[in-house]
């Protein structure tokens, strides 16, 4: 993702909620991800809240997988099964959601069995 442009207004800001758990155990969302020095990411967090923030001078689909690249994990993860809900309703879009103002978007990764 391309850092943002200064003085240029944004086309999108929009504030979607990911939680990660792992086995049960929230996933610490880290500060800053996306905020490096002066570029600033239109996909980017402040804190560890897990308010995604959309601050976007280009108005286009922004996919959950950029987010989770952007915090440095993939939504598939080796050893585990996920499964997603969006707005407390199951989804399988996975990676390729579409991520919109206000969603709540959960990722449970429950280890395989053997």
């Amino acid at each position: 993702l391309p850092c943002l442009l200064p003085n240029v207004q944004l086309a999108l800001h929009w504030h979607p909620e990911l939680k990660i758990l792992v086995d049960a155990e929230a996933e610490v969302i880290p500060a800053n991800a996306g905020l490096e020095g002066s570029c600033h990411r239109p996909l980017h967090t402040h804190d560890s809240t897990g308010i995604i923030h959309i601050e976007a001078q280009v108005a286009r689909d922004y996919l959950l997988e950029e987010i989770i690249g952007v915090i440095g994990k993939t939504v598939e993860r080796e050893g585990y099964d996920v499964k997603m809900t969006v707005d407390g309703k199951p989804s399988e879009e996975m990676g390729k959601l579409v991520m919109k103002d206000g969603q709540k978007i959960v990722l449970e990764y429950t280890k395989k069995s053997l």
